[in-house]
């Protein structure tokens, strides 16, 4: 993210659990916390974006369900 042009007066917030799951798989920690970012909304002057370079997941593949009539 490069300039941002201007911030808005509003004010949205985005709620999630926060976990260190990486830490607890190694015992370094194993709690969960209820997190809360508020941020306005802003314009900005350039974004760059990067493509994702690990490999996604195969999803499993099941046949299609029989239709009855």
């Amino acid at each position: 993210m490069k300039d941002i042009l201007a911030a808005g007066d509003d004010a949205t917030v985005f709620e999630f659990m926060n976990s260190p799951a990486p830490f607890a798989l190694i015992g370094a920690s194993s709690f969960t916390a209820e997190t809360c970012v508020v941020a306005p909304s802003i314009l900005i002057d350039d974004l760059e974006l990067a493509p994702v370079e690990e490999e996604l997941p195969k999803l499993p593949v099941v046949p299609a369900p029989e239709l009855v009539r």
